[in-house]
């Protein structure tokens, strides 16, 4: 997982649709478990921890371990469900993506990319429900991983996972 952040990147685009003059904050209890989730979502895609261990998730407080049992449950269910029960051909967590194109060449660090037969899959997970309008995030990281590591697409859904609610957006 990558902790870096360009000074245009993509996760602010949300904010910055509301507010040009938009300056990320220090981080808080909120975005902290947000980025406690985030780590052990990537973890269990990766293979690197079991959900279900013990072991692996003493240290997890329960209320994060539940958001995201159920994002990993329903994450995989989405992608799979989105290419008609079939498993991608490529599948990428925590993958960085970046435009050479653009002014400044922005990057972002999107929480899961996959793709089967043309159809690239984006997806950010969300630790906690907003009623913010994700649209422009998604739509940079698939226009640039797209252009970048993608150039054959020919579909492209964007989707958000809600970890408190269980729900998504598409």
């Amino acid at each position: 997982m990558s902790d870096n952040h360009h000074p245009l990147s993509p996760s602010s685009y949300p904010a910055w649709s509301l507010c040009p003059h938009y300056e990320g904050g220090a981080p808080n209890a909120d975005t902290t478990a947000g980025t406690i989730a985030h780590e052990l979502l990537y973890k269990a895609f990766e293979g690197q921890i079991d959900l279900v261990n013990d072991y692996d998730i003493s240290d997890t407080d329960k209320d994060t371990l539940f958001f995201v049992r159920h994002a990993f449950i329903g994450i995989n269910a989405l992608i799979e469900e989105l290419f008609n029960g079939n498993s991608p051909w490529d599948r990428f967590h925590e993958v960085l993506t970046t435009s050479e194109t653009l002014p400044h060449k922005p990057f972002g660090t999107v929480d899961i990319l996959a793709e089967r037969d043309h159809h690239l899959v984006v997806i950010d997970y969300k630790h906690r429900f907003s009623d913010r309008d994700y649209l422009p995030q998604l739509a940079a990281y698939a226009s640039m991983a797209a252009d970048s590591q993608f150039p054959t697409s020919e579909r492209i859904t964007l989707a958000v996972w809600y970890g408190d609610t269980g729900t998504c957006w598409i």
